[in-house]
């Protein structure tokens, strides 16, 4: 029996907490309103009293995740002296999110399947609030002589989330063929992304 709580926050962190988790194993469609409130030994009413419907709650998960993801910008170019090293840092930083939150790339996985029609909502008042800001930092680092003139940031966003993405997006398989060399490897893969985009963008 689902246990009562007179913590709002707390009773609202227990369901989204269980909420990513079934909708990363199961998608949108498949996941029970029924198991998030077991699990999180919260009445199925309270989920509807928080967040409305089910759907309402996916799009917390996601713009609780891609909230995460726009702090990790915004971070790592706090103070920008070395604005390649603050390149270096978002990429690590987006990296490890990926690695020590496989829930979002399974969730993104299914957003892909299904077409992006939740996602499609929730990133203009998220991910995209950042696009000025990095933007403003690529302009100084051409002023500055360090990163070229003709560089297409659309692109180059979409690389750096496709190349870290795909990381992790293929773990399993990962795991197969690096076995007990995991940690090294992810690593040695990070240094490559490195590389990648560095000489990408820079002059």
């Amino acid at each position: 029996m689902a246990s009562k709580t007179r913590d709002p926050l707390a009773s609202k962190m227990k369901i989204i907490k269980e909420a990513e988790k079934q909708f990363a194993e199961n998608g949108l469609q498949a996941a029970s309103v029924n198991v998030i409130a077991e699990n999180a030994g919260i009445n199925k009413r309270m989920i509807y009293h928080y967040f409305g419907s089910k759907e309402d709650l996916y799009k917390e998960v996601l713009k609780i995740n891609f909230h995460r993801i726009y702090v990790i910008g915004e971070r790592a170019f706090e103070k920008r002296k070395d604005l390649i090293a603050c390149v270096k840092q978002v990429i690590r930083d987006y990296y490890y999110f990926l690695r020590d939150n496989p829930n979002y790339v399974k969730i993104m996985a299914w957003e892909e399947v299904s077409g992006g029609k939740i996602a499609k909502d929730v990133i203009p008042d998220t991910l995209m609030v950042g696009y000025e800001r990095i933007n403003e930092i690529y302009q100084e680092g051409v002023e500055k002589g360090v990163f070229r003139k003709d560089v297409d940031l659309d692109q180059l966003i979409l690389s750096i989330n496709a190349l870290c993405f795909v990381t992790f997006a293929r773990l399993e398989m990962l795991h197969i063929l690096w076995q007990d060399k995991m940690e090294l490897k992810l690593e040695e893969r990070l240094n490559h992304l490195y590389d990648l985009v560095l000489n990408g963008i820079c002059q």
